[in-house]
């Protein structure tokens, strides 16, 4: 971080369009309801601390190249009336970054939280800490760390979808195209889509390796977490762990499996996954634990080989445990239909 020097105490730094932010401390910034969360984001160095303190902002920021921590102080709500320009509430890129404690009402964004590093796109990487938010009303994801350059680590945030019926096909939380990470003590609800071809996820690790998912708990939603490979753009969704989940009133309740379609650029595997000490559970379902390779006439062979399903307590499902998959490993305890 670079040194300053304060010639006050305090220093009142004038931003744009009469917007300001006390600047209290070499490394950190605090915020008020009418300042400018983007001014203290742009002015700020790496290492900083920016406190947002209590209030109501209709703001969306993107962090791009600076290492930062956004710390919400009280009850902070970021409302946006319009989004960034990927469509989110927050986006990161280029940065090591905290997002702590805030209300994301994303009702007029793509997301909420985004936090992008793709290496084919140029992008340098990203490593995000999501913790202790409310994501809320987004049209597409709540959550999101994309790319092979992106590390995340998401949580005890409360993420709600929409609910049946959405436009788009929705996940509260997702590591897609590459990312790593860890997503714990998450509260996902709600996610849901009617349409052909695309299914709502509470928690979606789609063509990632050696993502956890632990911890969780993920209510009504269509599919409750699923681990996919499709090779639209990576090629796997390997060496993952779904672990000591709750998972309630899901169509599906685990999924991991490889598809090959019309989407399909190589063949895809969904291979050495683990689904261990979950709870899955429903009124009324289709299947609790999915795994499979699935061909759906495109021209590429997909694998999910030597996955492990131990130790899930599986109830009101149709299926129980659908196997389509090679050496998978089964042992579960089954407490009804």
């Amino acid at each position: 971080m670079k040194k300053r020097v304060l010639i006050a105490l305090v220093v009142v730094v004038a931003m744009a369009a009469t917007t300001s932010v006390v600047w209290a401390d070499p490394a950190e910034w605090h915020v008020y309801s009418g300042d400018s969360i983007q001014a203290a984001i742009n002015s700020a160095s790496d290492g900083d601390i920016i406190y947002v303190h209590e209030g109501t902002y209709d703001e969306a920021v993107t962090i791009d190249g600076t290492d930062v921590s956004l710390i919400a102080v009280g009850s902070v709500i970021l409302a946006p009336s319009s989004c960034t320009s990927h469509g989110d509430v927050i986006s990161v890129y280029d940065a090591v970054a905290t997002i702590d404690g805030f209300e994301v009402d994303a009702s007029n964004c793509m997301s909420g939280i985004y936090a992008r590093g793709c290496s084919d796109d140029g992008e340098s990487s990203v490593n995000v800490t999501v913790q202790n938010n409310q994501v809320h009303d987004y049209w597409k994801n709540g959550i999101t760390v994309n790319c092979d350059l992106a590390t995340g680590t998401v949580r005890n945030n409360t993420v709600s979808g929409g609910g049946p019926g959405v436009v788009y096909a929705q996940n509260g939380i997702q590591f897609g195209y590459g990312a790593t990470g860890v997503a714990m003590r998450n509260m996902v609800n709600s996610h849901w889509y009617t349409g052909a071809d695309w299914t709502a996820s509470g928690i979606l690790v789609f063509e990632a390796d050696e993502v956890t998912v632990q911890r969780n708990t993920v209510l009504n939603s269509q599919t409750g977490v699923a681990v996919e490979a499709w090779c639209w753009y990576e090629p796997s969704a390997d060496g993952n762990k779904v672990v000591g989940n709750t998972i309630q009133d899901a169509e599906w309740g685990v999924s991991v499996s490889a598809y090959g379609w019309r989407y399909s650029n190589c063949d895809a595997s969904a291979d050495n996954n683990k689904v261990v000490n979950n709870s899955i559970t429903t009124s009324e379902g289709d299947t609790g634990v999915f795994v499979g390779a699935v061909s759906l006439g495109g021209d590429y062979t997909p694998s999910a080989d030597n996955n492990k399903v131990i130790r899930n307590t599986i109830s009101g499902y149709d299926t129980p445990i659908g196997d389509a998959g090679i050496a998978t490993k089964v042992h579960a305890t089954v407490s009804g239909p």
